[in-house]
């Protein structure tokens, strides 16, 4: 097996997925590295596609695409598309000795993802929705035996397919399924589409928690893992069994810890929280109130709540949590001054 698929499939497995979930999710990376998501981009890009199995798509794109039911894999991601209501417009052609116009796409509610006519709002309906989708894809990878790297294949001649038929269209689809992805595959896409070794050594919701944070304030998110290093570490030992705990527990925790940074940093914060990049629905810590049953109902209408109790559900609602927890730190800082009394 390829190096870097190996390691994907290594995190996956961490990660919890099902064997067809790591193929659907495969043949999805595939079309992921078919384009640069921004011109800064394209000579890693390049470099990374090298990384990856090499193969001459004129010469096995029948044998790869031949005994798959591609128009109904396609079904999968148009509904995706459907769901996250985004605006893509399909390139219409006229059929030729007829005044009949057709798409490459048709966006619509096939009902193959869910029996609902619910969209994409938050973290967790994506994560569902991407679930049943990577599922579905897979479920018929996997009816034809293949392994990562075929299906890995299989998704670059599939998009590409597509794209010389309508590659804008094409490369919006892959786009904005991009943008929805759980910080779990958020994190291994980024790993695939780099020409470094990223992120090795952190734990399963450190890696989910560098996702969530990419693209925000570098200062915010400095010192946001230097928060998580409370939850996880004491005196840079890791305590023993934090991951592992029941989300309840894990609450518990880190609202013991969002205490004790705040009242250990609060001079810094002061800093942090005037720029306003945190998110303000949280509540702050205040002597004599439980603010957990305050933070979840933030937490739901942020990021919704997850459909499956999976591994990696519990890791991205973690994760969450984390970010979340960071939230009240900056709330606390502009709403108080007084030291929190930890219980």
């Amino acid at each position: 097996m390829n190096s870097k698929i190996e390691r994907i499939d290594n995190l996956l497995n961490q990660f919890g997925y099902s064997q067809s979930s790591k193929c659907g999710f495969m043949f999805y990376i595939g079309g992921s590295m078919l384009i640069a998501y921004s011109e800064d981009e394209v000579d890693n890009l390049w470099t990374a596609q090298h990384q990856l199995p090499l193969f001459d798509i004129n010469e096995e794109i029948d044998e790869l695409l031949g005994p798959l039911k591609d128009l109904y894999m396609q079904g999968f991601f148009e509904e995706l598309i459907w769901r996250l209501d985004v605006a893509i417009e399909p390139r219409k052609v006229t059929v030729p000795r007829a005044d009949i116009k057709v798409s490459e796409f048709t966006f619509k509610n096939r009902q193959m993802l869910k029996n609902d006519d619910s969209k994409i709002k938050n973290l967790f309906d994506a994560e569902s929705f991407l679930n049943a989708v990577f599922e579905g894809v897979g479920s018929e990878l996997l009816s034809q035996d293949y392994d990562l790297t075929q299906s890995y294949k299989a998704g670059i001649c599939f998009f590409n397919v597509k794209s010389l038929v309508d590659v804008n269209c094409t490369n919006e689809i892959i786009k904005s399924i991009s943008r929805v992805l759980t910080p779990t595959l958020g994190n291994i896409e980024t790993i695939a589409r780099s020409p470094s070794v990223l992120f090795d050594g952190y734990t399963n919701i450190q890696l989910a928690l560098i996702t969530l944070i990419s693209g925000l304030d570098e200062e915010f998110s400095r010192t946001l893992w230097a928060f998580q290093s409370y939850v996880f570490y004491e005196k840079q030992e890791e305590i023993p069994g934090i991951a592992d705990l029941p989300i309840e527990e894990f609450i518990e925790h880190c609202s013991l810890l969002a205490a004790e940074f705040y009242n250990v940093n609060r001079e810094v914060m002061v800093r942090i929280a005037k720029k306003q990049v945190h998110m303000t629905m949280f509540p702050s810590l205040q002597n004599g109130i439980d603010e957990r049953s305050s933070l979840k109902e933030a937490m739901q209408n942020k990021f919704g709540v997850p459909e499956k109790n999976t591994s990696h559900s519990d890791i991205n609602l973690k994760a969450a949590t984390i970010l979340s927890y960071f939230s009240v730190i900056c709330e606390t800082t502009l709403s108080s001054s007084e030291k929190i009394i930890i219980q």
